[in-house]
């Protein structure tokens, strides 16, 4: 088999970083943007530390005074003399916030995050220093050369066309991690190029705004995992920050602990890029335990991001009144030519072509599909896109992050809501009033990661009155979705016990946990057939559903999993309905008319 890199090397240098590391503890791995050979080095010793069963969490900095390093460090140090029984003031307001959380907790789960890591390892001109003990020499040549050109061309067209980066704005880039082999369900070489991603997308930003920095920590298995500790330590501290003027115990002590500890100096970034691979960050404690409420309390938000981003469809971005603070953007851990393939594309060609589909079915009352038989059943549905003040936004996914606040949205129902798209994009998508008929999904769907599928053994899903219920699935995937629905209904009636939701919220999350998010017609012309979704949900004269959560405020629920139908192999004709009973194809047997 033909490989793009240099494996044997690769897992070599694993090998070599793996007898250096048998020291007790979880990881945090510093180094500056400048330094591509350590950059690439992570590679191998990410996966030599996740072999070892260590947390792992990775900061990357363009000039470390930029960074929220600094920051972290004053925290660590606080926690370390409040345990060694120091009674100044930043560490009794300290142990007092965390008692705070503890008692909404009752698990004493929110303690550990305060920990400094076991493991600093920091970049230097000959290598990795492992606690200032120990050299790891830094090893990138395993990374075949490859047509460099063209990745930064695609990544500046990225920063340019799809963020539009300003030179004051600061952007954030979270990339994965190479896990253990356990986790390692994702092809390995595409893991290793999402390194190249990250780093070159980061080189090409820096042309246009003022700071980038990278993060990466250790992918989780579930969505109840306990979480890497840096990275939710982190997480908690920008949310803290951002809600220390709420009147409520634990905030007001952040507020006094900020200031003495100067977590005010913390740098938030106003867009943002994250790569995505197989699971997830873990359960969020301080949303879980307490949530991060709006301003006059009316409503509570789950986690920071969310808060950062105010998507439309939350619930929670009709109440809460402040604007929202960045935009975001995500891909997954694609191969180095689909990136270029379907991200290096003319976005203006593509936007007219979706506007010009949105605005086909923005005049209809519903869509009808339907197509030929596949493995004894077929793709047949009558789509409802509701009436008057209740028919559904039909909105675009075509890569569109370059303002802050959405403003369809805003001219439409007077909302300051932010915007959130993927790379690549390339779809037209809106979630049903109702929908009923059957579904073939035969490509690919999106769970916990991408699993493939196919004619001969795909997803079958039948739909009544909006609701969805797996008929046929492979057995792998049919046990997936039985395990995620399990850690879904855990969560929701963890929100519920500790009333960190509002009620509205979790009442929405349980009406909505059988319903259908999302249909959607794919147009990015550039796109290939694929192992991974965010590609193939793009991929021209295909389309695809999501089970779950919708794009909708009515329509939330905690998880959100879409699958592929294959319209060319299905030949399925897509119509729509007008409200005088118009028929208006945007494909036909298997083809765009439109």
């Amino acid at each position: 088999m033909v490989t793009r890199h240099n494996l044997k090397l690769f897992n070599e240098t694993v090998k070599r970083y793996k007898k250096k590391l048998k020291i007790q503890g979880d990881a945090l791995v510093v180094l500056p943007l400048k330094s591509r050979q350590a950059f690439f080095s992570l590679a191998p010793l990410s996966k030599a530390l996740h072999d070892l069963g260590k947390d792992v969490c990775v900061l990357v900095y363009n000039k470390r005074s930029e960074s929220n390093l600094p920051i972290l460090e004053r925290v660590w140090q606080t926690y370390e003399r409040m345990k060694q029984g120091g009674i100044s003031k930043e560490e009794k307001l300290l142990q007092e916030f965390i008692a705070a959380v503890e008692k909404k907790t009752k698990k004493h789960e929110f303690e550990r995050i305060f920990k400094k890591p076991e493991i600093i390892i920091k970049a230097r001109e000959d290598g990795f220093v492992v606690n200032d003990k120990i050299l790891l020499q830094y090893n990138d040549s395993w990374f075949r050369k490859f047509d460099e050109s063209k990745l930064k061309e695609t990544c500046r067209k990225i920063a340019k066309d799809c963020y539009a980066l300003k030179k004051n704005e600061r952007f954030s880039i979270s990339f994965e991690l190479v896990p253990s082999r356990e986790m390692l369900e994702l092809p390995l070489e595409d893991y290793l190029d999402n390194f190249a991603i990250a780093y070159f997308l980061a080189k090409e930003a820096k042309r246009f705004c003022k700071e980038v920095s990278l993060s990466a920590s250790t992918a989780k298995p579930s969505k109840l995992s306990i979480p890497e500790r840096v990275s939710e330590l982190a997480s908690t501290l920008a949310g803290c920050e951002y809600e220390k003027e709420i009147k409520e115990k634990p905030f007001q002590l952040f507020a006094k602990l900020s200031k003495l500890l100067k977590i005010s100096e913390w740098k938030y970034s106003k867009a943002g890029f994250a790569i995505v691979g197989k699971g997830y960050h873990g359960r969020h404690v301080f949303g879980l335990a307490i949530g991060y409420p709006s301003p006059d309390r009316k409503t509570r938000w789950s986690s920071p991001g969310s808060m950062f981003l105010k998507p439309w469809w939350f619930e929670q971005t009709k109440l809460d009144k402040r604007k929202p603070m960045k935009r975001f953007a995500i891909t997954e851990t694609l191969p180095l030519e689909e990136f270029i393939q379907t991200c290096n594309i003319n976005y203006s060609m593509l936007r007219k072509r979706d506007a010009k589909i949105k605005r086909i079915i923005e005049k209809s009352k519903l869509l009808v599909v339907e197509g030929n038989k596949v493995a004894n059943y077929k793709t047949e549905l009558i789509v409802e896109l509701g009436k008057g003040s209740k028919k559904r936004l039909i909105q675009r996914s075509d890569s569109d992050v370059r303002k802050i606040i959405d403003g369809e949205v805003l001219r439409k129902y007077n909302l300051q809501a932010g915007v959130y798209d993927n790379i690549p994009g390339g779809e037209v998508f809106f979630t049903p009033e109702s929908i009923n008929g059957f579904a073939v999904g035969d490509v690919v769907i999106n769970i916990d990661r991408s699993y493939t599928l196919s004619a001969k053994n795909p997803i079958v899903v039948k739909f009544t009155d909006g609701k969805w219920k797996l008929i046929k699935a492979p057995q792998a995937i049919k046990e997936r979705i039985a395990k995620e629905l399990r850690d879904v209904k855990k969560l929701i009636k963890t929100y519920e016990q500790k009333k960190s939701l509002p009620k509205k919220i979790i009442e929405n999350y349980k009406r909505n946990l059988f319903a259908v998010g999302e249909f959607a017609i794919n147009t990015n012309p550039a796109a290939k057939l694929s192992r991974y979704l965010i590609v193939n949900e793009k991929l021209a004269n295909m389309m695809h559903i999501a089970l779950g959560s919708g794009f909708e405020p009515d329509r939330q629920t905690l998880y959100h999993w879409d699958f592929v139908i294959n319209v060319p192999r299905q030949k399925i004709s897509i119509s729509a309905i007008d409200a005088e009973g118009n028929i208006h194809y945007i494909i036909k047997d298997g083809k765009f008319v439109v």
